[in-house]
């Protein structure tokens, strides 16, 4: 290896050094003579048997090399010694070069492999995360990257082809390409780094629907130079799982409209924001006035295939920037942009009224034909909160359920808007409607306090 050889010529040199020295030391024959046999075992011991005896036998052919020059260097008279006191002392010199470089060629050894060690134990443990991992020093050169992280951009190659290259020439286009949305990595990792903090719960999306949740770590190298650790980890399931609980939350589990709470949300964000909305809108309440019949005779499955049907007719006849909701059980609610004026609102109660009079085609209720109560409240003329445009849209309803149902009324008026059928028949038909529900009041074992608790029984509703 290069340590080896550097060593080898480092011996070589000095012990070459050692020997031109021993020409001129006088009377070293005694320290020679006490170490003569200890050192040189020492370094054999140090670098090893093979390298000790050919060290040993350079250090011969070297020593009577020089001792046979010595007899042609001009050397003064008082510093002349004998032949065996050089050569003593030049194996002397030579032993003790070996040792010492032998002890810091096996030290350096042992620290390169140690340093090699760790550095794989390092790998390996950065491999088996399931984080990416992804270590960039300050001009942007990739130091370490795991496989997971190669992984999670779908690309092709092993973590050494992908260090001590510039991020933004290769590995930083290839991730690009997989973003949903753009994302500067880059200038996210400078930000952080000039402000010394950390970026944590970044949401990224791939192309794929994957989502990844990614941090950033500053660190300083051990030289105070410093650098970016990136950790990316797949929240996909956890992304999803949220995703179930929000709509779970937001959505009715029966029609797919948006809850009770979603609805007020919604609205009051509406009404912060857009301009369309704060110039006018109106809430509708729909009551189904027929349903409590349809659960009694024909069963509550029955029941939900109505208020399916109901909910899909509302989504066919709304604009997109309506907003359908269902309150609970037969109730439900519109909130309508750009509806100011009473003509405009009763053009919405006229559309409601026409789309869900035509018969249903479920079975078991083929033909039947569904009636509804509807109460219309209007911003700003009816209030300026959601919640008593709601209240006052209830009452409204109400009151035209109270009358028979099958028509809407505005609130403060009691102004028929459309009646259902607009027909002399279509008039006795809500008198039949409310005289029959008088009977079935009366007939009724249970009393309620609600309001609406009666008048929801429609009697020709067949199964």
């Amino acid at each position: 290896s290069q340590t080896t050889l550097c060593a080898r010529i480092l011996l070589g040199v000095t012990a070459l050094a050692c020997a031109i020295t021993g020409l001129f030391i006088e009377d070293g024959y005694v320290i020679a003579g006490f170490l003569l046999v200890v050192l040189p075992l020492v370094a054999t011991l140090q670098v090893g048997v093979k390298s000790g005896i050919l060290w040993a036998m350079a250090a011969v052919f070297l020593i009577a090399a020089l001792h046979t020059a010595h007899r042609y260097v001009s050397i003064p008279p008082e510093q002349v010694v004998t032949g065996w006191e050089i050569g003593f002392f030049q194996v002397f010199l030579t032993g003790l070069a070996l040792g010492i470089a032998g002890s810091f060629s096996r030290v350096a050894k042992q620290s390169f492999d140690s340093a090699v060690e760790s550095w794989n134990q390092l790998s390996q443990i950065v491999d088996s995360l399931h984080a990416g991992v992804l270590l960039i020093d300050a001009d942007g050169v990739v130091r370490l990257v795991n496989r997971r992280w190669i992984a999670m951009f779908g690309l092709e190659g092993s973590p050494a082809d992908f260090q001590d290259q510039g991020i933004t020439h290769r590995l930083l286009p290839l991730m690009n390409r997989e973003f949903a949305q753009h994302v500067d990595l880059m200038a996210i990792a400078t930000s952080a780094l000039r402000r010394g903090e950390s970026v944590r719960d970044l949401r990224i999306r791939l192309t794929d629907s994957r989502t990844l949740d990614a941090e950033l770590v500053p660190l300083l190298s051990d030289s105070g130079v410093p650098q970016q650790l990136w950790l990316l980890r797949d929240v996909t399931h956890l992304q999803r799982q949220a995703d179930r609980l929000a709509q779970k939350a937001n959505r009715d589990d029966l029609t797919g409209l948006l809850s009770r709470g979603c609805f007020f949300e919604r609205v009051d964000q509406a009404l912060l924001s857009d301009p369309t909305w704060q110039a006018g809108f109106a809430v509708v309440f729909i009551d189904l006035d027929d349903f409590k019949g349809i659960n009694d005779s024909c069963g509550h499955a029955t029941g939900d295939l109505v208020l399916k049907a109901v909910s899909t007719r509302l989504q066919e006849i709304f604009r997109s920037t309506d907003i359908i909701a269902r309150l609970g059980g037969d109730e439900f609610t519109i909130a309508c942009p750009g509806v100011r004026g009473e003509a405009d609102a009763q053009l919405v109660a006229e559309r409601l009224l026409d789309t869900l009079r035509k018969p249903l085609s479920i079975k078991d209720l083929s033909g039947h034909v569904t009636s509804i109560s509807v109460g219309v409240a209007r911003y700003p003329r009816d209030g300026l909160s959601t919640g008593e445009l709601l209240h006052r849209a209830d009452a409204a309803m109400y009151r035209a359920k109270r009358q028979g149902g099958g028509f809407a009324l505005v609130d403060r008026r009691e102004r028929i808007l459309k009646v259902d059928p607009a027909s002399a028949q279509g008039e006795a038909d809500a008198k039949q409607r409310a005289g029959e529900r008088d009977k079935r009041e009366e007939n009724s074992d249970v009393e309620s306090s609600s309001p609406d608790a009666a008048g929801r029984t429609l009697s020709n509703a067949s199964c």
